[in-house]
């Protein structure tokens, strides 16, 4: 082999172990950023209230720094949400069916609501499975789980939810 050769074959060495390099460190990279970037709500789900503790807050409202707000909002959204989800059943309306009735749901540790149940079923007539369509509503965007103590814990829900004729 000439030293032309020789010395080519090094150079061609030495850029493909640059590149390998460059390479190995923009996968690093990306894969930092990535992490970095599931993690977007974690300062505010990281127990930014007094004490570590801490009811689920619906997302409707997105990220807010103060705790009272989110909590406010999160309940109007929640509202807003169900009560937009909800059709009044026809057979209901028909037999001029009103009332209260009050749904149960658990909110995991990710934030999602499940195990969704009604606690009285007094008022019938298809009620009770429209409330659960609202409830269920909720899973997009879901909630900021509860903390205890700063870690995530299941929480169970209880919601009134009115149905009254117009």
């Amino acid at each position: 082999m000439s030293y032309i050769e020789d010395q080519t074959l090094s150079d061609l060495r030495i850029t493909i172990n640059m590149k390998m390099q460059n390479f190995f460190l923009i996968t690093i990279a990306l894969l930092l950023l990535g992490s970095m970037s599931c993690n977007d709500d974690e300062e505010f789900i990281g127990c930014p209230c007094s004490g570590g503790d801490q009811a689920p807050i619906y997302r409707g409202c997105g990220y807010m720094s103060d705790c009272g707000e989110s909590h406010e909002c999160g309940q109007k959204e929640m509202l807003e949400k169900v009560y937009s989800t909800i059709r009044y059943p026809a057979e209901a309306r028909e037999n001029d069916i009103q009332g209260t009735i009050i749904v149960e749901f658990e909110i995991d540790i990710f934030g999602k609501p499940q195990n969704c149940r009604v606690r009285s079923d007094t008022l019938g007539y298809g009620i009770p499975e429209a409330a659960i369509e609202g409830v269920k509503a909720l899973s997009e965007p879901g909630f900021y789980p509860a903390r205890l103590d700063c870690e995530p814990v299941d929480f169970t829900f209880v919601f009134p939810i009115k149905f009254k004729l117009q």
